[in-house]
């Protein structure tokens, strides 16, 4: 099984789990150039020491580069979900909106690319972070931020690779722990007595 964990953001990340270990890494940065704003996309793969940037237009780019290595990654009678982080409404609506249609871009983007026959999971933070790390409901941002570094890696300790390479960043460790959520709650709904 296959599931990707996605924390949209200007500045963000996605992590491809697969067989709970972090194999691909996907971290992106907003930058202003000459053309206009640009995602710069790092790439880092579990089985190369090398990392692969690449510059995107949009969210959908993003979500089409992460899609090509799902398509790449999947066997023939694998399955594959997509799980992303909700868009969090706090005191700016607008934000929450940009944050929405930007995760949106990226998540419809990969379940077009790799024809998922499931539908996309959307999982509210303090929700993924109570379930998989036990950090109570409102901790404040900055230290469920720590939280995320110090005990998504306890969690999926192929992530530390990716950290080395591309820094440390709770964004790809939020990513990992979404993608760990979700793999966890995929095997519980489908070990679920009927």
């Amino acid at each position: 099984m296959i599931v990707v964990g996605i924390d949209p953001a200007s500045n963000g990340a996605a992590c491809l789990v697969k067989d709970k270990v972090a194999k691909i890494v996907f971290e992106w940065k907003c930058r202003k150039r000459k053309i206009g704003k640009v995602y710069v996309l790092s790439i880092s793969n579990l089985d190369t020491n090398e990392v692969h940037t690449v510059d995107c237009k949009c969210g959908a780019e993003i979500g089409s580069h992460i899609g090509s290595y799902v398509v790449l990654l999947k066997e023939d009678d694998e399955e594959f979900y997509l799980c992303s982080e909700d868009a969090y409404v706090g005191t700016n609506n607008r934000t929450a909106i940009i944050v929405a249609r930007f995760s949106g871009m990226i998540a419809g983007s990969v379940h077009n690319y790799t024809s998922s026959l499931h539908r996309i999971i959307w999982v509210q933070p303090n929700k993924w972070r109570k379930e998989l790390l036990s950090v109570p409901y409102f901790t404040k941002r900055e230290k469920a931020k720590q939280y995320s570094l110090d005990l998504v890696p306890k969690k999926i300790p192929t992530i530390n690779h990716h950290l080395e390479k591309l820094g440390i960043l709770d964004h790809i460790t939020d990513s990992a722990g979404i993608g760990m959520w979700a793999w966890n709650d995929i095997e519980r709904y489908k070990n679920k007595p009927k």
